[in-house]
């Protein structure tokens, strides 16, 4: 019996030239499929020991940066108490422009008269009365209304709207 020194591909006999040439463009193939995916998507996860969302993995496509209310989307931290400038900011938005926003004694946040989440529990730690956060307002023209799912969730119930200009992109929870 014979032992052939030349590899074989689906069965054919080839040089080891013809099989280097496509190992290397399998490799290219694979780095740019990379390239492509990480430009467009990346891993985030949440490490916190409080969450306003019950998820610790996503994805974050920062291609979709339009929102659509009922989805989960990132985005920038800005001018609020416990989270620095730039902070990526996971939640789910349930506002959008000339939606009506109301939170009252009940402390059941309404939007549009449907509960979407009750309490205002962080309220003590910013060193407010939760009558301070009561009142109604009109969502205005490229701002959103982002909410946590958990009741100690720091969210637009305490620092307002989310600026379109701050979205970084949709978020999709893995885990």
């Amino acid at each position: 019996m014979k032992i052939s020194t030349n590899p074989t591909i689906l069965g054919r006999r080839t040089t080891w030239f013809k099989l280097s040439l496509c190992l290397a463009f399998s490799v290219i193939c694979m780095v740019m499929t990379a390239n492509i995916f990480s430009s467009r998507f990346k891993f985030c996860g949440d490490g916190r020991l409080y969450k306003c969302l019950p998820f610790t993995l996503y994805l974050l496509d920062r291609w979709q940066t339009k929102p659509v209310v009922g989805n989960y989307y990132g985005f920038l931290a800005r001018d609020t108490v416990f989270f620095d400038d730039g902070d990526l900011l996971a939640k789910r938005f349930d506002g959008q422009f000339l939606d009506h926003v109301q939170i009252g004694p009940n402390e059941d946040v309404l939007i549009n008269g449907k509960a979407v989440v009750h309490g205002l529990q962080l309220a003590p730690r910013l060193n407010c009365k939760r009558s301070d956060f009561y009142g109604s307002a009109i969502i205005e023209k490229d701002e959103y209304f982002a909410l946590g799912t958990t009741v100690d969730s720091y969210d637009s119930r305490y620092w307002g709207t989310v600026n379109e200009t701050q979205i970084v992109g949709r978020l999709y929870p893995i885990f």
